[in-house]
């Protein structure tokens, strides 16, 4: 380009919110960016829109947040330019929301296919008990801090169940990011708590064959991590109704 002259470009993003920290994530790549400048200005402008009120947001620096005073549902964020400012990494935004545990499901329907309906359930993980409370709470290039423990969880009588898929569509990489995953969680289990691993394809089977579980120690954990080492994607088919309702009876 040729000096004084200027340029515009636009570009779309569409992708599915990722979830860190108890928190969704807008994550804009800097690859998106001019490379190999000095000096350069650019403005950000965004709007978040959710169902219920937003109650935490964490934007790049210098940039105005607000929350719409008659729609707590609703929030703006505004950065005008400054001169000589370059990014060091991606640009990125966290948002909670007051019933981020809610559960969703939709339902699609198909002229083209009438006796069929698409399902879709949508949950994020959370530990925290639901809260009534509007308060907003800003931050600047903050990544939030991981959520506790409440104290209802944090008592020795729990039972958890990791439900894994083991059917034909798992295998290669979802094969290994479900175990490492699964290790993690594994790994993460309060004292004193219980656990099982169910795994399900056309079949499915309890890693415990006592109904309560094992006790959680460093015996039951390592027994369970050398066997999660020989998961693969050998159950077949994906039928999740059977072990679902088996984990919870």
């Amino acid at each position: 380009m040729l000096p004084g002259q200027e340029a515009v470009i636009r570009f779309q993003l569409l992708h599915i919110l990722r979830v860190e920290c108890g928190a969704y994530v807008l994550r804009v790549p800097i690859a998106f960016f001019p490379e190999a400048v000095s000096d350069y200005n650019y403005t950000f402008s965004g709007s978040i829109s959710a169902k219920t009120a937003i109650t935490y947001l964490s934007a790049p620096d210098k940039c105005l947040v607000e929350r719409d005073a008659a729609d707590y549902s609703q929030a703006k964020i505004e950065r005008s330019p400054e001169s000589g400012l370059t990014l060091s990494g991606d640009l990125v935004i966290y948002y909670r929301t007051a019933n981020m545990e809610a559960e969703t499901l939709l339902v699609q329907k198909s002229t083209a296919h009438p006796d069929q309906l698409a399902l879709m359930f949508s949950f994020v993980p959370s530990f925290q008990e639901s809260t009534a409370s509007t308060e907003f709470e800003t931050a600047t290039e903050e990544r939030p801090e991981p959520q506790e423990l409440p104290a209802s969880l944090a008592q020795t009588d729990n039972f958890f169940v990791f439900i894994v898929d083991r059917s034909g569509s798992m295998s290669g990489s979802k094969m290994n990011t479900t175990n490492e995953a699964l290790v993690l969680f594994l790994k993460s289990l309060p004292a004193g708590s219980r656990f099982d691993i169910i795994s399900f394809g056309s079949r499915f089977d309890h890693m415990c064959k006592d109904s309560k579980g094992f006790e959680y120690n460093d015996r039951t954990v390592n027994e369970a991590l050398e066997k999660i080492k020989g998961f693969s994607a050998d159950y077949g088919g994906t039928e999740i109704f059977e072990p679902m309702t088996s984990a919870i009876i």
